[in-house]
């Protein structure tokens, strides 16, 4: 196993793309449809490598979710790939917050190499 990935994804389709890729490259890969329930599995003890984290989810949102996880001492330096196809959320998201930031649709070997990267460090 290459490394472990919380993938924060509400679309099905999307991120049924996303786990293929990640498990054919031997991540393991839980995911979560939102913000919310993203923090109620780290909180609940499961410690990803990375985390791949799309914007626009419903209720908690990425970039309320990414405020919460970093005001968590426990939480806070777990990396942030931050993925949406919205432009308006990508220019609010700053890249000293996040470990990336990619526009959908994703390059998948960009993508692939900065886990890698990240989980290297």
């Amino acid at each position: 196993m290459k490394g472990s990935v919380l993938l924060v994804e509400d679309d099905s389709e999307c991120a049924a793309g996303f786990v293929a890729v990640l498990e054919h490259e031997g991540y393991q890969v839980q995911t979560a449809r939102e913000g919310a329930t993203a923090l109620m599995l780290l909180r609940a003890g499961f410690c990803p490598d990375v985390i791949l984290l799309d914007l626009m989810l419903p209720g908690m949102d990425g970039l309320a979710f990414r405020r919460e996880q970093i005001a968590d001492p426990l939480l806070r330096d777990i990396p942030v790939i931050a993925v949406s196809g919205v432009d308006r959320l990508l220019d609010r998201i700053r890249t000293d917050d996040v470990a990336a930031i990619f526009r959908k649709p994703v390059v998948f070997l960009r993508l692939l190499r900065a886990l890698e990267a990240q989980i290297a460090r």
